[in-house]
Order: structure tokens, then C-alpha cells, then sequence
């Protein structure tokens, strides 16, 4: 965990407020869920939350499937871009990759994106891509 030397007060309803450069260095915006966790020395944890953690099997059983099937590396993220699953490249190669983008869509709300680590898929890799989308996106219904 890094410091960030900031200190905030709790007010009297329990809130406190994350600085706006955090908030814009996290891409947390006004509305967005955030989780949060508790470790054993009593720090409190809060994360931007993503439906797609909820089925984090399933999305890293397609996405190593994708990546077998497919023959082309790989990565899921959410919508805040980060990287929820990864087959056959690390989140640096990922970084500077070109993609062929599939948006994971459950009702009405874009959730994630599923990237293909090439410019130009075949059809194979864009059906088993965007099959891949909509099954994940199915599970969050």
C-alpha cells in the first residue's frame, strides 16, 4: 500500500472526502461503487467496484479458452480499464498492444471489454470474442 499524505476528518453522518486529484488519478467519478474491505491492523481498503470481480472464475476460464481457441493473446477489463483477466500477455505488453475491442454489455450498461491482441482478427476470433462477451455479460443479469 503507498501513502499519500493526505488526512481527511470523518464528518458527523460518517462520511469523509477523497481529494479530487485521487479521485481523478483513480478515475473514481461522482456515482461510482466502491467497495470496501478492512484488514487484520485496522487499515480500511476502498476499491473501485467491478461486477466483473464477481465472476472472476468465469471470466479467466474464458479468457484462457479465448486465448487457446483463438490463438491470439487475451485481456479482459472493466470499464475503468483495469485488468481483470490476461492469457498469453502480461498487463506491460498489454499496455502498448493494438486491439480489436468487444464490449461486455449486461442490461443496457457497458461492464468490461474483452481485447484481442491483434488488428485484425479472423472470423473465428471475432465470433468466439464476442460470444465471450455476451456469455460473461449473461451471468451478471
Amino acid at each position: 500500500m503507498k501513502a499519500t499524505g493526505i488526512v481527511r476528518r470523518i464528518d458527523d453522518l460518517g462520511r469523509i472526502v477523497i481529494p479530487k486529484e485521487l479521485r481523478r488519478t483513480l478515475r473514481m467519478h461522482e456515482g461510482d461503487p466502491i467497495e470496501i474491505f478492512t484488514d487484520s491492523d485496522g487499515s480500511i481498503i476502498l476499491k473501485k467496484y467491478s461486477a466483473l470481480n464477481d465472476i472472476t472464475h468465469l471470466v479467466d476460464s474464458f479468457t484462457a479458452v479465448l486465448h487457446k481457441q483463438g490463438g491470439v493473446p487475451v485481456v479482459v477489463t472493466g470499464t475503468d480499464g483495469s485488468i481483470v483477466s490476461t492469457a498469453g500477455i502480461t498487463a506491460d505488453e498489454f499496455a502498448s498492444a493494438k486491439t480489436t475491442d468487444y464490449q461486455i454489455i449486461s442490461e443496457s450498461l457497458k461492464i468490461g471489454i474483452v481485447h484481442l491482441i491483434t488488428d485484425n482478427p479472423t472470423q473465428l476470433q471475432s465470433t468466439l470474442a464476442a460470444t465471450a462477451a455476451a456469455v460473461v455479460a449473461a451471468n451478471l443479469s
